[in-house]
């Protein structure tokens, strides 16, 4: 079964609790905004599709949670353990 074959609520968790499972290890916030709108300090990340911008600019080339946490990290230039990384498809 792929990661497709899941329920997009189903998704939308797991990507949200791998984003908070990250932030939580970096000393950073996840806000929700909206029920497809997570916030990490300036940058936006929407799970069912899994796009993500930072405030004011184009969204980035990236997709996915593990794509934002990889932008994330280099932005603050903080690392997260390798053991908490999942791979979600969208």
């Amino acid at each position: 079964m792929s990661a497709s074959d899941y329920p997009i609520n189903d998704r939308i968790a797991e990507a949200r609790r791998t984003l908070e499972n990250w932030a939580s290890h970096v000393g950073r916030r996840v806000v929700q905004c909206g029920p497809n709108h997570l916030k990490v300090g300036d940058v936006n990340f929407y799970p069912t599709t899994g796009t993500f911008y930072v405030d004011g600019q184009p969204r980035e080339p990236g997709k996915g949670v593990e794509e934002l946490i990889n932008f994330l990290e280099k932005k603050i230039g903080k690392r997260r353990n390798q053991a908490h990384t999942i791979d979600i498809e969208f």
